[in-house]
Order: structure tokens, then sequence, then C-alpha cells
């Protein structure tokens, strides 16, 4: 029985809608265990691109050789088994990947290879077979090919924009994947002409397979607009039990010790502290990364007449800030940008994972800076570099957009012996430091600018040190 075009359409466009919210799921389930880096990205795409191109290829020539309309059906419950799979498979597969001591650009390929280029290769599969159907005459065929490549790019539009902007405010990866395997299972469904019992009891099946993978994996996981977090505890060497929060497998972005929550659980928050103290003048201080809002809370308690403003994009935590504590829901950079009264102190404490953003490392970032900053003020800084061999190279980049527009830099790294570490630095006409702190020198090294930036090439040759 043929299909109608409006039918075909419908199929074409919900195939591109599942594949942009698979593809944009998919790069959040890889960046607690793999990281959510441009390499990470980058093997994401390209194994979906090169699934989708074989899917091409082999569902033009199945469609020439069987020209049959329930095939649709079959292959939308195909992808729904694969939807499954991966969603079932991920958790524990993506732990075992994380202990593999190999080059982290090969994890995430292997990684997408396993779990993501069946669905791409059945969606893929989708588009040829619809357009053979579609196709009456061939005085009609470029018209018939392209009306459902339309749609299936408006599907693909539609969610691209809905899995960002909405689902993932509301919903976490498992439950997008849940819905989308259960989705196309109906569409499957609905596809079909006729009904058969075996393809009936796999439908079920695969329904049945999706509701079991549809619980949590005993980590608490947090899918937001623009982050995936993770929230476990962890004991320090104190004894002391922190709840830490983490964006990728690179470490922990901010913790608060469990019964203490004034007390600063991490090193360099202490150092942050210990400088800020120091300084003559905070009557205005911003944070940049606030985080789980230990750092801003604690300057709070600590200076009650400071107004303290905490710059983190993400609103998902429900943060009760004291009066004199503001929330700026932005972009770091962005708000950099746009500042209007200077401020005495800024404290730059921003990372994906365990790096900091291309965008806080450029000449046209460190002269807003300047710009933001009171002409006495003080920048301190947290970064993840050395200071020696590759590491060195990367502490010269995160230092040079300071070193550029301040008079003054002093550093101290959590351990000096060269290697990767946490750097807590101070840059300003005349700042206030610890007498163990080491200045920094004159900028040295390339200066990174918004248009050539290859921060990751430089944060990537580190960490492999």
């Amino acid at each position: 029985m043929a299909m109608g075009s409006k039918k075909l359409g419908i199929l074409a466009a919900t195939a591109g809608f599942v594949l942009m919210v698979f593809e944009i799921a998919a790069a959040r389930i890889l960046a607690p265990s793999i990281g959510s880096s441009t390499y990470v990205w980058t093997s994401v795409i390209g194994v979906i691109i090169m699934a989708l191109s074989v899917g091409y290829w082999a569902g033009g020539r199945i469609a020439d050789r069987r020209n049959n309309p329930n095939d649709i059906a079959r292959l939308f419950l195909a992808l729904s088994l694969t939807i499954t799979f991966a969603m079932i498979m991920y958790p524990g597969f993506l732990s075992s990947v994380a202990e593999w001591t190999i080059d982290v650009r090969f994890s995430a390929v292997i990684a997408s290879l396993v779990l993501f280029a069946p669905t791409s290769l059945l969606a893929g599969a989708v588009s040829p077979y619809l357009a053979k159907l579609n196709v009456r005459s061939l005085a009609s065929s470029g018209s018939a090919v392209a009306d459902l490549g339309a749609l299936n790019s408006l599907g693909g539009i539609a969610g691209t924009f809905l899995t960002g902007f909405v689902l993932f405010g509301f919903m976490g990866v498992r439950d997008v994947m849940a819905v989308l395997a259960i989705g196309t299972l109906v569409v499957s469904w609905w596809a079909r002409g006729g009904r058969n019992r075996r393809e009936t009891l796999l439908m079920v099946a695969a329904l049945v397979l999706a509701m079991l993978a549809w619980p949590g994996s005993g980590v608490l996981a947090i899918d937001t607009p623009s982050a995936h977090y993770t929230i476990e505890d962890a004991t320090l060497s104190s004894g002391h039990t922190v709840r830490t929060l983490a964006t990728g497998p690179g470490g922990k972005q901010s913790g608060i010790i469990v019964g203490s929550p004034t007390e600063l659980a991490f090193w360099y928050t202490r150092e942050i502290a210990t400088v800020i103290d120091l300084q003559p003048a905070k009557q205005r201080i911003a944070v940049l990364g606030g985080g789980a809002y230990t750092l801003p809370a604690y300057l709070a308690q600590k200076y009650p007449d400071s107004q303290i403003d905490a710059v983190e994009i993400q609103e998902y935590f429900e943060y009760s800030p004291a009066k004199n504590v503001g929330h700026i829901a932005m972009d770091a950079r962005t708000f950099i940008n746009g500042v209007k009264l200077p401020y005495d102190i800024v404290v730059v404490d921003v990372f994906g994972d365990d790096s900091i953003p291309e965008s806080l490392m450029t000449a046209e970032y460190g002269r807003a800076l300047k710009r933001a900053v009171t002409p006495g003020g003080v920048v301190i800084i947290n970064a993840i570099a050395g200071t020696g061999g590759t590491c060195l190279e990367l502490f010269q980049a995160v230092s040079r957009p300071y070193l550029d527009n301040f008079a003054t830099g002093y550093y101290l790294p959590r351990i000096n012996d060269g290697g990767r570490s946490n750097i807590t630095a101070v840059f300003g006409s005349h700042p206030k430091v610890p007498s163990n702190y080491i200045p920094t020198g004159p900028a040295t090294g390339p200066i990174y600018t918004d248009d050539y930036n290859p921060t990751m090439r430089v944060q990537f040759a580190c960490e492999r040190r």
C-alpha cells in the first residue's frame, strides 16, 4: 500500500527531529566521563556524519531493491531499539572507557562509534527510502526529493531548538532518550500499513526495554540548558565529607563541606579568600563562576558591608543569597564586556570541566576586564596549569591577558613541581599578596585573540604531560 506525500513528509520531519535531539543528547552523555571539550564535540559530530553517510548509501540501495513502504516502519522500530541500547549501555560502558589510558580523542571516537553510530546510520537510511517512495514521476522527481529534504531539515531545526532551549531545562539526558525511544516506537506503529504478530512483539519488547532503562544510575545527575552536572559526596583528607559539583571527568568545580556550609572546602578557594582579605578596597567584588556559591556566601558573611556579585551562567541552583549577594545569570565574558560600574576585586574561577574557556584567554578579554576593574583594583584567578614543560606554555597563555593590562602579577601553585595543578594568581597595580607568592615577571609567550585561539591544543598538551 502506497504512502501519501503528507505522511511521507511527516516521517521525514520526524527523522530529522530524532537525529538532532539524539546528537545533542549524545554530547551530554559523554560529558561526565570523557568531557565536553572541542575534541569531544568533534568526535560526536564526525562519527554521526560518517554514520549518516553510510545510512544514506545503504538506504538508497535497499529502497531500490525492495521499495516496500512498511520498511519505513521497520526503520523507526530499529531506531527505537538502538536508542534504547545506547540508553542502557552508556553508564557502564563510559565508566570503563574513562579508565582507559589512551588519548581522549580516541576515547571519544570509540564511544561515539559504539553508542551513537547505529542510531545515526538508521536515521540516515530513512531519508533516501522516503525519497524513493515520494517520487511519482521523473518530471516531478526534483521537487519530490527537495520537499522531503526541506521537511527533514525543519524537523532537525525544531529538535535542536527544543532540546537546547527547553528540554534540558526540565528533563535529564536519560529522560530525553527514553521519550525519544518511545516516540520513535509510536511513529513506527503509525507508519506501518498492516500489523503482524512478530513486529508487534518487537515493539512491545522495545517499549519494555525503554521503560526499564529509564531509571537513573545512582549518582545524582542534573541536566540544564547550559551544562550537565553530577553531584556526589567525597571524603577529604581531614575526614570531612564534601558534597561536590562537577561538569566533567577532569575534577570538581565546587564543593560544600556537609554540616559546615560556610567553611571553604578547597585549597584554591581558601587562597582566594586570603588574598581578598589583604586588599584595602573591597566594597564591590565580582565572582565570575558562582558554582555552588560557597565563595560568594563566605564573602557575604565575612564582609557584610560589601556588595558581592556572583556571575554564573546556570540558573538551576536555587541559591538563596544574602542581602549583599547579587546573582547575575550570564556568561562571564558577556558580563565583563558590559560592566558599567567597575569593581574593586574581580575573582575569575570559570571552568568547563577542568579547562578555562577560550573566551577568557584573549587580548580582547583582557582589555574588557581592565575597564571592569577600578584603577587600584585587583584580579584574582584560579587556573589549572603548570610552571614547567608544556604546562608552562598554558600558564603563560592564561596569564598574558592579565599581564598585558595590569602592572604586576604574582602566583602560587598548589604543587610546586612545575607540573599541572591549581594555581592562584593575582594581578593589579600594587596588589597585596602573602609572602609566599612568586612574582610572574613580564608577559611572555604569544597573545591569543578572539580570532586565533589555540587554547585547546595547549591545554591538551599540558594534560598529557
